[in-house]
C-alpha cells in the first residue's frame, strides 16, 4: 500500500509517498489489525495498523488509524510544538 502525502514538514519534494508493506494480517474484535513495515523518509521501522473494511457492490473502503513516534522518522525539531506521538488517519476506497 502507497499513500500520497500532502504535508510539507514531511519533506514531500524528497519524499513524496509513505509506504506500507503488511507482513501479517489478524481479525481483531473491532476489525483487523496489519503488522508490517512503514517506510517515511526513507526510514523503514516496524508498524501495526488497525483497520475496518466496508463493502457496497463492487466497491469497498479500509478505514484505519495507527500513530508514530516523529523522532523515529525525523519529523521536525526535537522538543518542537508538534507532540511527540503523530496519529494518522487513513481510508483507502478500492474497486473490483
Amino acid at each position: 500500500m502507497t499513500f500520497a502525502v500532502k504535508k510539507n514538514g514531511l519533506n514531500t519534494d524528497k519524499y513524496p509517498r509513505i509506504s506500507f508493506h503488511a507482513k501479517k494480517i489478524e481479525k481483531t474484535a473491532t476489525g483487523y489489525k496489519a503488522l508490517g513495515e512503514l517506510t517515511l523518509k526513507g526510514i523503514t521501522r516496524p508498524a501495526e495498523i488497525s483497520f475496518t473494511f466496508t463493502s457496497k457492490g463492487g466497491a469497498g473502503l479500509f478505514k484505519g488509524q495507527f500513530t508514530i513516534k516523529r523522532e523515529d522518522y525525523n519529523i521536525g525539531k526535537k522538543g518542537g510544538s508538534v507532540g511527540s506521538i503523530i496519529t494518522i488517519n487513513l481510508e483507502v476506497p478500492v474497486k473490483r
